[in-house]
């Protein structure tokens, strides 16, 4: 995948989009991230008359111009929720949480999980079960409070000590070793802050503005929310996880942490492209790709954690 911007023009951006197979798209978006019009001459207009690998592809490019778009008018949270360093930031922050602020902090989700893992507790607030074949979860929206202590200084001894962790683990794999992945991986982000003086538990506070039952309908690929929430607004991350027992919670903050690990993945294959060693990691992520992934046979498993995944690029799942 490769794009440019090619032209604004008041409240729109049109893209220049090369899309893996080496077509040409011209992709407009809005001001607000929001796909306007797309156009190419590579592949049928009619979705129907297109293979479903085509129309992945299609989804592809769009989101990745919508990511190009992002990233060079410096305003990553206007893909809510979906940009890939954002998701990024919210693991490494979780990394240097204590027991008592991670509890603080997710404990809504925790209790709301828990009661339907208990007999004799009735959850909150009902998904209803999902008899329609649409796929049901809960959904904890996180925003991001700059600590008054904090300042671009402190963002970019993050981001410092992100590169050096990813620095380390290539050296490792050169050399025979074995690179971190996953939640271990931000462990090697702290060390690395540790030893260059950084404190990243000033950095920034997250914070948890609700959660809410929501529902993925697998034919209409609309994602509703059961409440009178919306998403509308600005956010970093958001927690998108089926009813499952929490377990302790230690175990639950790992979840939650692989969980947000496997969202980075999806930020990824979600635009087409192969996603760093560090999130090849299989279990669910978005909920939207989660069924993707379940769904069509153009994917491979990678909402699974036990099943056998052999091809991480995009590219090669959606060749000609």
């Amino acid at each position: 995948m490769d794009a440019t911007i090619l032209s604004k023009s008041g409240d729109t951006a049109q893209l220049h989009v090369v899309d893996n197979r080496g077509n040409d798209h011209t992709v407009t978006v809005d001001t607000d991230c929001r796909v306007e019009y797309h156009e190419t001459d590579a592949y049928p207009r009619d979705p129907t008359e297109r293979t479903p690998a085509t129309n992945e592809l299609l989804r592809q490019v769009q989101q990745f111009a919508r990511y190009i778009f992002a990233e060079q008018t410096t305003n990553q949270e206007l893909l809510l929720g979906r940009h890939p360093d954002l998701v990024d930031t919210v693991v490494g922050i979780l990394d240097t949480y204590s027991a008592e602020e991670f509890e603080e902090l997710f404990d809504p989700v925790r209790l709301q999980l828990s009661r339907h893992a208990e007999a004799d507790d009735e959850p909150s607030t009902s998904t209803d079960d999902g008899e329609d074949g649409s796929f049901v979860y809960y959904c904890g929206l996180l925003d991001v409070d700059v600590s008054a202590s904090a300042g671009a200084t402190e963002l970019q001894q993050f981001f410092d000590a992100l590169g050096g962790a990813f620095v380390e683990n290539q050296f490792a794999s050169m050399f025979g070793g074995k690179s971190s992945t996953g939640a271990d991986f931000f462990s090697d982000v702290g060390q690395v802050a540790n030893s260059r003086g950084y404190d990243l538990s000033e950095l920034v506070e997250l914070t948890l503005t609700g959660t809410y039952p929501c529902r993925f309908d697998p034919e209409t690929g609309e994602e509703v929310f059961v409440s009178d929430a919306t998403i509308d607004d600005p956010l970093i991350a958001a927690v998108e996880l089926p009813p499952f027992d929490p377990g302790t919670p230690e175990e639950f903050k790992h979840a939650i942490q692989h969980h947000l690990l496997c969202q980075i993945r999806d930020c990824y294959i979600g635009m087409g492209l192969e996603p760093p060693e560090y999130v090849k990691l299989q279990g669910p992520g978005f909920a939207e790709l989660t069924q993707r992934y379940r769904l069509l046979d153009v994917y491979e498993p990678y909402h699974d954690p036990d099943a056998t995944v052999s091809v991480w690029d995009p590219s090669e799942l959606l060749a000609d």
